[in-house]
């Protein structure tokens, strides 16, 4: 096996995505595949072994980013075969002396996850489950710690949908805590109107509105259609 051939191989079938060399080549049942002497490989097992040295025949070679295309040895590590999730788990636990933050993949919405029975699972929920117990349904786990990569039970409490929104620090979250619009105004009772049907009635500013039907207003005189509230 030419070392310098397979890498340049390995480097012509992969493409970049973030901090993973996701795999673009032959796959099968979800696995990078690559043929080397005319033997077919695990091309993460022989990215690893090319770049960082042989592994026994005993042990797999686990993905510490959770990701099955990557073939980053930076993503890999010796592991058992058949290693338990909880084992993997906690392998990617750092405590620190408020936080426990976890180091393996990372989530589109920055939140941990882990491959777990066939999917991916969000980590600071297995987390909860392991040590606290089942999340209700129909609830969300909020981070007390607003650190989204922590798993510690301790910083996570199950709430409402709406809870959870309304803790966070969206400009409508904030604005509804301290009972102001998203320009600022306060909800006063006279710079508030109720709108909508009887079931679903929301809020809205009443100076933002008279803005905008100003707006509105000296536009048409204008001739120009006007979209969208005020500015």
């Amino acid at each position: 096996m030419n070392r310098e051939a397979v890498i340049q191989r390995l480097a012509a079938n992969t493409k970049l995505v973030g901090d993973c060399w996701i795999w673009t080549g032959p796959t099968r049942r979800g696995w990078a595949r690559i043929s080397v002497d005319n033997r077919t490989r695990f091309a993460h097992r022989l990215s690893y072994e090319i770049h960082v040295g042989p592994v026994p025949e005993s042990l797999c070679v686990a993905h510490r980013c959770g990701t099955r295309l990557c073939v980053n040895p930076e993503h890999l590590e010796p592991a058992p075969r058949g290693t338990p999730w909880v084992v993997r788990f906690w392998s990617k636990v750092n405590k620190t002396e408020t936080c426990w933050l976890w180091t393996g993949a990372e989530g589109v919405r920055g939140y941990g996850n882990l491959y777990v029975n066939g999917k991916f699972r969000a980590a600071h929920r297995l987390a909860y489950e392991l040590l606290v117990g089942p999340i209700p349904e129909q609830l969300h786990l909020d981070h007390l710690c607003r650190i989204r990569m922590c798993v510690n039970p301790d910083h996570l409490e199950p709430v409402t949908p709406h809870e959870n929104v309304m803790r966070g620090m969206s400009p409508a979250a904030i604005a509804v805590r301290e009972n102001k619009c998203q320009r600022g105004h306060e909800f006063t009772p006279e710079n508030t109107i109720r709108v909508g049907t009887q079931g679903r009635r929301r809020r809205q500013c009443r100076t933002c509105e008279n803005a905008r039907q100003r707006k509105q207003y000296a536009a048409s005189r204008q001739g120009v259609a006007v979209k969208g509230g005020a500015r």
